[in-house]
């Protein structure tokens, strides 16, 4: 899909943000206990962790899945989801998001038990509430025909509602799940409160999935680049000078799986972080296209970036006015830079 004008980029970036809370909050709701105010023990979650597959895997035998979200509610139960905010007009391509799931409909190896395998696994897929009538006739019409999963199956619909303090809806909206205290949980409407939730967990702003370029540039901006200027600096720009900060490319992209990635255990070698050194060199490359930063011409993966702290009131909407404008430029020399890997 083409993104063309601010609107479009900004519902790219709303619909992967509130896809990342919704990972957040469904996967709270199966590990929290309540009587005790904590996680359950052995319970884990993983974003887009690397699972493998069987031989008797119908789609991808003895290979490599990487699923949105592994959650291992304790050592004998797991549930396997595939989040995905929306889908093609065309239900023609809705197949291959749909087989997604039928390659995680078997005994996946890479959980955290001796074996690295787990008795009883349920998938789900979580999508927004704006398609759950879509995708149930789609199930309706498919499940059991081109779609084949013989694991207990759910789809999860989420809602972000904003009243006085902001709360995640969740809901099931198709299927069940082998545990018949959340199934009848999820039957329900779940409300999941966010001032209250979302602290517990790590600032995650990145999943597997690669966000458009503006979304990264306005994470480096906001809370990368103003890491590097020493207190004085800042105080002698008194928010209008131009400050130049060398960064180095490995160095940022560790900030930002540190501070703004999935958690990861150590020596967990089935567990990928993210963000993609490679989604961050675009989001360089961008700066410099957009001349904001320079590339050192002997080291092309040292940048000084001309940081105009407090000067740009709003980093998002300007970068993407600015993208927007350089590509209308250069579409007319056939060099449309394409910002989104859909």
């Amino acid at each position: 899909m083409k993104l063309e004008n601010k609107k479009d980029f900004l519902r790219e970036i709303d619909n992967y943000e509130q896809t990342i809370i919704a990972i957040i909050c469904f996967t709270h709701i199966l590990r929290w206990d309540d009587d005790n105010s904590n996680f359950k023990d052995d319970s884990y979650y993983y974003i887009g962790r690397k699972m493998d597959t069987t031989n008797n895997n119908r789609i991808k035998p003895n290979n490599t899945v990487r699923p949105d979200l592994v959650v291992q509610i304790n050592n004998e139960y797991g549930i396997v989801c595939e989040a995905k905010s929306s889908f093609p007009k065309n239900r023609n391509h809705w197949r291959e998001d749909f087989e997604q799931l039928e390659k995680y409909d078997d005994d996946l190896i890479g959980w955290i038990t001796d074996n690295e395998q787990i008795n009883i696994i349920d998938l789900i897929l979580l999508t927004h509430y704006s398609m759950r009538n879509y995708v149930n006739d789609y199930l309706d019409d498919n499940l059991g025909t081109q779609i084949n999963i013989n694991r207990n199956f759910a789809v999860i619909v989420y809602s972000l509602v904003e009243q006085t303090e902001s709360y995640f809806f969740l809901e099931k909206s198709f299927g069940g799940i082998t545990n018949n205290e959340f199934d009848k949980r999820l039957h329900e409407i779940i409300e999941v409160p966010l001032e209250k939730v979302l602290p517990i967990y790590p600032p995650i702003k990145f999943n597997d999935v690669k966000p458009v370029i503006p979304y990264i540039m306005d994470i480096l901006w906001n809370h990368i680049f103003s890491q590097y200027p020493t207190t004085e600096e800042f105080m002698e720009a008194e928010g209008k000078k131009v400050i130049t900060i060398t960064v180095n490319l490995k160095d940022i992209v560790n900030r930002l799986k540190s501070q703004f990635g999935p958690p990861k255990i150590e020596h967990d070698h089935r567990q990928r972080e993210f963000p993609r050194t490679r989604w961050v060199k675009e989001a360089m490359e961008m700066f410099v296209k957009l001349n904001h930063a320079n590339i050192n011409e002997n080291d092309n993966n040292e940048y000084k970036i001309k940081y105009k702290y407090a000067k740009i009131t709003n980093p998002l909407e300007t970068f993407i006015n600015e993208i927007i404008e350089y590509n209308k430029e250069d579409e007319k020399n056939n060099k449309f830079i394409p910002l989104n890997n859909f």
